[in-house]
């Protein structure tokens, strides 16, 4: 049991946790982080779009001001400045485990000033159906440990659940279920992704269990639900979008990889 605390401890991550908040008023619409509504994007933005899947436009989920999350980053791993958006491509259903599911998500970096975002209309195709409500976002640190499928397979053996429960509960961990959080671990639904992702990417590898543990998760989302407005992933699951970590050092995030988990 020790020497498998000490290793739990060793890949621990601390996670942003979100917690989401609908606004009743009108939106300023100003480059505040924030989780639907209308973006604050640079002038010159053409929309993404799912060009496997109808050519539909990609639905914005958030944007977030790195300024703002900086003083939630307790590993330093997010850029200092600017504005990271994320868009994904609801109606499409796909799970990210093939290397066709490319452009049903996007992310996308602008380093500029906020002087030079502006609100930004949605494309004349966009459904109302996944226009997501303006929420702001409230943000705490967590330290996280990665659940026992995913330690399983980033070292390669096969601790089995109680041994695996009763170290996290040595840690004093447990997992809980929120809005949305950027960095951590994923909360698993169905077991890891991260051969699924590893995969997805680079094809069929000989060695690929030699790159799992360079996979971040970057973000996660939990269905959206109000009075008057549902978003569901899948059955009642999750969105989680997978970044590599020299690319998150680098402040490359056109390789951003998606993939969902529901019951």
């Amino acid at each position: 049991m020790e020497k498998l605390l000490k290793d739990i401890e060793k890949l621990h991550r601390n996670a942003i946790i979100c917690k989401m908040k609908e606004k009743k008023r009108k939106s300023i619409t100003e480059g505040f982080s924030k989780v639907g509504g209308i973006p604050t994007l640079p002038k010159e933005f053409v929309w993404y779009r799912n060009h496997e899947n109808s050519d539909r436009p990609l639905v914005f989920i958030a944007q977030l001001d790195m300024k703002e999350m900086k003083a939630y980053d307790k590993d330093n791993l997010l850029p200092e400045h600017g504005y990271l958006y994320f868009f994904y491509d609801f109606d499409a259903e796909v799970t990210g485990a093939d290397a066709e599911d490319a452009s049903a998500a996007k992310v996308l970096f602008w380093d500029g000033s906020r002087e030079d975002l502006i609100p930004f209309k949605l494309p004349e195709d966009y459904d109302e159906e996944y226009a997501i409500p303006e929420f702001r976002i409230k943000c705490r640190k967590k330290k996280e440990y990665p659940q026992r499928d995913e330690y399983n397979e980033i070292r390669q053996t096969n601790i089995d659940y109680d041994e695996y429960d009763d170290a996290l509960d040595e840690l004093r961990y447990c997992s809980e279920d929120v809005d949305l959080k950027l960095l951590g671990y994923a909360d698993l639904m169905q077991g890891s992704m991260l051969s699924w992702v590893e995969q997805a990417v680079n094809g069929p590898q000989k060695n690929k269990n030699d790159n799992l543990a360079d996979w971040i998760l970057l973000m996660q989302l939990n269905i959206i639900e109000t009075d008057e407005f549902l978003l569901e992933i899948g059955d009642m699951g999750k969105l989680y979008f997978y970044i590599k970590a020299e690319d998150l050092k680098n402040k490359n995030f056109d390789n951003v990889w998606a993939m969902t988990q529901a019951y």
